[in-house]
């Protein structure tokens, strides 16, 4: 079996099965451990390793029901960080005089491997984004001469500072979801139609990028509002009617969601949530700052959708 061969037979449920592994391995580490609340940040890492490992096994109901378990947790319990011991300031300092640039090789490494998987070796580009984290672990630990042991217990401390903001991204892809099957884009395209000719190639691109970064705003994510946006605008007027090309619009239309993202305080994962692990009080600071780039991100990606994708 060559390479390429080898890496085609890995799929995204390997790579979920590896998620699972490493959040059952938290569970773990927070059973041993003498942290407050323990049991509740035991369920709910166990719970949701069992939805990432298990979850095309898993009856719908069996996991519907472990994402309400983890909100109830979350909502009753608590899911707080615990205070870990870091390396001192002067060990820092010293790592970063002695590394300098050289710190971000491995993020570049990330990249690179990725695109020579999907290219290279003809692997679907998330399983190559899966296995290029999996190397990218391993270049980390040859470079600052770590142990698989204290990668694991970093990794558990980046899981326990996220707490609950690791169950972000699975909620509201789901929103998405539910939204899109209720009918939510048709919806937004009739409130659209009221308000707005569209009529042309250029007027299509400028609703479908405005309007998934208004939802984004609206829902503190570029998800679910990518999913409804598209299913309304994106496919039926975009791609059917003037006939971008959908890979293209889809991906410039994901980008312009993100820019509502950054203005919004709704966006827990993104916005709050970094924020709050930074020791950053003044939310409308953040969001003041990041206001103008996101507002030209969106214009330029306007251009480019009305450049590339048609």
């Amino acid at each position: 079996m060559t390479i390429s061969e080898l890496f085609n037979t890995l799929d995204m449920e390997i790579i979920y099965r590896i998620l699972g592994v490493l959040l059952f391995t938290s569970s773990l580490l927070y059973l041993v451990n003498d942290s407050p609340k323990k049991w509740g940040k035991v369920l709910f890492s166990g719970l949701l390793g069992g939805t990432f490992a298990f979850g095309t096994v898993l009856p719908p109901v069996v996991t519907g029901t472990c994402v309400v378990l983890m909100v109830l947790i979350v909502v009753v319990i608590g899911v707080k960080p615990d205070q870990h011991k870091l390396p001192s300031e002067e060990r820092r300092m010293a790592d970063a005089a002695r590394f300098g640039r050289w710190l971000f090789s491995p993020f570049l490494i990330l990249f690179a491997s990725t695109l020579a998987l999907h290219w290279a070796c003809d692997v679907e580009i998330l399983p190559a984004f899966g296995i290029s984290n999996i190397i990218i672990l391993i270049c980390f630990m040859l470079f600052f001469r770590e142990t698989p042991a204290a990668l694991i217990q970093d990794g558990h401390r980046m899981f326990d500072t996220m707490g609950w903001g690791a169950l972000l991204p699975q909620l509201l892809a789901a929103f998405g979801v539910v939204f899109e099957a209720v009918g939510m884009g048709g919806f937004i395209l009739e409130i659209t139609d009221s308000f707005v000719m569209i009529d042309s190639r250029l007027m299509a691109t400028i609703v479908y990028c405005v309007i998934t970064a208004f939802l984004s705003m609206m829902m503190g994510n570029a998800f679910p509002a990518f999913l409804v946006v598209s299913s309304g605008i994106g496919i039926p007027l975009v791609v059917q009617r003037f006939g971008a090309d959908p890979a293209a619009a889809g991906i410039i239309a994901m980008l312009s969601g993100y820019c509502g993202t950054l203005m919004t305080p709704v966006g827990l994962n993104f916005n709050v949530l970094p924020a709050e692990r930074l020791g950053i009080r003044n939310l409308n600071e953040v969001l003041r700052v990041q206001r103008g780039t996101a507002l030209l991100l969106l214009l330029i990606n306007i251009a480019l959708m009305y450049f590339l994708a048609f």
